[in-house]
């Protein structure tokens, strides 16, 4: 009988870049964690994938494309995404979605430290029908941060370890 892993760890490695995955289509963890990484494009594929640990790296935007939607985890504490639209837009489509590690980012601050956040969120209609975030600077706290993603991927139980 042949072993066959789910689990696929790179941490402190000096990764630059995620590629040859291709062959991993039953992968179901990768933990990338403290490395060098600033383009996800290589784990669009990853169908299966329901843990992905990305901390400290150099990821400043999420391409919506390139995110598996079956994430029950996403951990991105530490990296350098500035646009709470973008972590928005990716976290939206999410249904899975339990846990979210964001802390550490231009975007939040240093997010849960800070009492308050310099983003308001507002949704625009679309043509389509469909309404969009729009960020504009003004205060909110903690509270209001979390609420917001929480209404935006209502599966979330957990970001940066705060129960939600």
């Amino acid at each position: 009988k042949q072993m066959v892993s789910t689990q696929s760890t790179g941490s402190n490695n000096k990764i630059r870049e995620i590629k040859n995955l291709e062959s991993c289509q039953i992968l179901e963890t990768l933990e990338i964690r403290h490395n060098q990484v600033e383009n996800i494009s290589g784990i669009s594929h990853l169908s299966r994938l329901t843990s992905l640990s990305l901390s400290s790296n150099k990821i400043s935007h999420l391409p919506l494309a390139n995110i598996p939607t079956t994430l029950t985890f996403l951990g991105l504490f530490g990296n350098k995404v500035e646009d709470l639209q973008n972590v928005l837009s990716v976290t939206e489509n999410m249904e899975y979605l339990e846990k979210l590690f964001i802390g550490s980012n231009p975007f939040c601050n240093n997010l849960p430290l800070k009492e308050t956040f310099g983003v308001s969120v507002t949704y625009v209609p679309q043509s389509n029908g469909v309404k969009r975030a729009k960020c504009d600077e003004v205060k909110l706290t903690l509270r209001e941060v979390l609420d917001l993603l929480k209404s935006k991927c209502p599966s979330l139980k957990n970001i940066d370890n705060n129960i939600i």
